[in-house]
């Protein structure tokens, strides 16, 4: 989240005010008094793209198309992109997401500079050339890594004398659902003589490749068509489809990839589900799209939160969490690296950590799951389970993804014997194993009433051979052990507006910040 640097009125000549040093800097190139504003309404002005890969809806790019030449800037940053939570697939949504922004940009006048490199570098070298005075970026909700970059950046900024203007996002509480009657931005006027700069790939970033053969194409078009899609065809059954992973690929909307790097506006993704609802006489309609703009109001209220994941880490960092699981589990396989690779032989669990390896998405009723059946019942640390749910997410939003965590893992205790609960979730989400033989092909000839426990079955060893394998978890007997977060977790789990948040039927976790990207 960034830092904004609050500029003073202009000081008059006859005050003893000491002049901010953002004229200071202004002086450094000869401006005379009379001459300020004037140079106001034609400086430069960089726009640091971050969260906000967009040219629509775009309050920062606006209050920068008013103020002057534009300078639209992505940096590139190759340390973020060495981060255990990020990996290739995000970045290749990435990448796709930063061509056509170029290409909308350009439309509009402009070209997006896409540099590579430290942050505070490239920005301090292109302000020195281009002479720019301010920067304005949207507000990011990053992670602990952007939060110390941001803090050096505007260090820098107060240092150099540059106004770094943060433009925030909208609360829960500011989320309009109108029209917005604001003409679109046109006829940018942008700083010349700059190269365009190329955008890497994953192989030049040193990423690790990470293939994701069904993975959502990047890029606002494919947002829109997205959102349309949900509100005009496949929203009417939202309210009750959206948690078992058999029909929440098609009932969810699917745009969260597009707002986490906004693509899309939450703003405008209310207001065009509000316009859906006024004009629909359907009931189904009305209730899922009334639910439908819950979730987005959460999604801002967990947006608005502290960061998280300090907290968690410094928490599993010092916990030993898997100790107390350690005789639940037969030591002939790694829980860790099973469980990544859907191969623990619970065969609702495998089905969905092999989903979420080939789309990069998975519902959050289930990631829940997946994150409660690893450190619960695997006996997987808890930090090292979250990093790869990260990681194997193209919708990656930092605020959500470690609120999630919390919640996830404050809530352990209220479940009995969590080990077994992939079987119970999946038999009521998936009872005649559809998703199952999709996404773990081994159990195609195992019958229906053993798929969800095929160690069951009399012919499980002689019919599958070494394609598949009895579960490396035990059936777990309650200790007097428990994995209750601190109470500083308890409380950042419980923020304040969970109670205005409708229940639902779901399960026994905290039910508002399991459902906040089920959308």
């Amino acid at each position: 989240m960034g830092c904004q640097t609050q500029v003073p009125q202009r000081a008059q000549p006859q005050s003893n005010r000491t002049p901010h040093l953002i004229f200071a800097f202004r002086a450094e190139y000869g401006f005379t008094n009379l001459a300020r504003a004037r140079h106001r309404r034609s400086m430069n002005v960089l726009i640091w793209f971050k969260r906000d890969l967009r040219c629509q809806h775009h309050p920062a790019l606006r209050l920068g198309h008013q103020m002057g030449r534009v300078l639209p800037l992505y940096i590139v940053e190759p340390d973020y992109w060495q981060l255990p939570e990020t990996s290739a697939r995000q970045w290749e949504f990435t990448a796709e997401c930063l061509t056509e922004l170029r290409d909308d940009l350009k439309a509009m006048g402009a070209t997006l500079i896409v540099r590579t490199g430290d942050a505070l570098t490239c920005l301090e070298k292109l302000c020195r050339q281009h002479h720019i005075a301010r920067i304005i970026s949207h507000e990011e909700t990053g992670n602990t890594w952007c939060v110390a970059r941001d803090r050096r950046v505007a260090e820098w900024c107060k240092t150099a004398g540059i106004e770094w203007r943060v433009v925030p996002q909208p609360g829960e509480s500011e989320l309009v659902i109108e029209e917005d009657t604001s003409p679109p931005i046109a006829g940018l006027m942008a700083v010349e003589g700059l190269e365009s700069g190329p955008i890497p790939s994953f192989k030049s970033l040193k990423m690790k490749h990470d293939p994701c053969p069904h993975r959502q194409i990047g890029g606002r078009s494919q947002g829109l068509l997205q959102l349309n899609s949900f509100l005009q065809v496949r929203a009417e059954t939202y309210s009750v489809d959206a948690t078992s992973p058999l029909t929440a690929e098609r009932t969810c909307s699917r745009v969260s990839a597009h707002l986490a790097l906004g693509t899309l506006a939450i703003s405008e993704v209310a207001t065009q589900t509000g316009l859906r609802q006024a004009e629909h006489g359907s009931r189904n309609w009305r209730n899922s799209l009334a639910r439908f703009q819950r979730q987005l109001g959460l999604r801002e209220h967990f947006l608005a939160l502290p960061d998280r994941q300090s907290l968690v880490e410094n928490w599993a960092n010092s916990a030993q969490l898997g100790a107390q699981n350690v005789g639940f589990l037969e030591h002939r396989s790694d829980p860790l690296a099973a469980w990544r690779a859907g191969k623990t032989g619970l065969p609702f669990l495998d089905a969905c950590m092999r989903y979420l390896a080939a789309t990069g998405w998975l519902n959050f009723a289930m990631r829940s799951l997946v994150l409660q059946a690893a450190t619960e019942g695997l006996g997987v640390d808890a930090y090292q389970a979250a990093l790869h749910l990260a990681r194997s997410t193209t919708d990656y939003d930092p605020r959500l993804h470690w609120a999630q965590v919390l919640t996830s893992l404050d809530t352990q205790t209220t479940r009995p014997a969590p080990a077994l609960q992939p079987v119970k979730r999946g038999m009521k989400h998936d009872p005649n194993g559809v998703f199952i033989r999709r996404w773990v092909p081994e159990l195609a000839s195992v019958p229906a009433e053993f798929i969800h426990e095929p160690w069951k079955w009399p012919g499980f060893y002689a019919a599958l051979g070494q394609r598949y394998f009895a579960p490396i978890v035990q059936q777990p007997q309650r200790t007097g052990n428990t994995r209750r977060a601190p109470p500083v977790l308890q409380r950042a789990t419980a923020p304040r507006g969970f109670a205005r948040i409708p229940a639902q039927h779901h399960s026994q976790t905290h039910r508002g910040a399991q459902l906040v990207m089920d959308i």
